[in-house]
């Protein structure tokens, strides 16, 4: 969201600009494998939260009898996180004479958040408060098993969780 380079708003009251995201992924994959002689088994498991929210207010003149104020939010609802993120959970399971069996798990949660009030030239005239605020909870987690029996028998798991991004207020 956001106002416009060269836009004029005289308002009343508040001026808000608000962009706001939730954004949660879940999956879960097994895998069986079975063979009398030859069992081979694998399972993969991507789970991605990665959304951009912005909200700014360009170079513009902004006349606010009460607040102003610019803010953008990734899971959370006002000063509190959400419980939501990026989870993969993964297993393989299998047996025979000779077997093998794998899972390769990731989650992602890198949001990219930003609250600007940017360029010269516009002018903020509030009556209350000016506000700019950035709030973003990036939360990955990876389970991974993978089970094999057999006269000969390997298993390999491999699992990847990454919580990044970027969350910046600035003015």
């Amino acid at each position: 969201s956001f106002i416009a380079d060269f836009a004029t708003v005289d308002a009343g009251a508040n001026v808000n600009v608000q962009a706001m995201s939730m954004g949660d992924a879940t999956v879960d994959a097994t895998g069986v494998s079975v063979g009398a002689g030859l069992a081979i088994g694998i399972s993969l498991v991507d789970a991605e939260v990665t959304p951009h929210v912005e909200s700014r207010i360009g170079r513009a003149d902004i006349d606010a009898e009460g607040n102003i104020s610019v803010e953008s939010y990734h899971n959370f609802v006002g000063t509190v996180p959400q419980s939501k993120g990026a989870t993969a959970d993964g297993s393989a399971s299998g047996g025979g004479i000779l077997a093998g069996n794998g899972v390769d798990a990731e989650a992602i949660a890198s949001a990219i958040v930003s609250s600007t009030v940017s360029g010269n030239g516009g002018s903020l005239d509030a009556g209350g408060n000016v506000m700019i605020v950035a709030r973003s909870h990036n939360s990955a987690n990876v389970e991974a098993l993978a089970k094999t029996l057999g006269v000969v028998g390997a298993g390999a798991t491999l699992g990847d969780a990454t919580a990044n991004g970027s969350t910046q207020a600035l003015l």
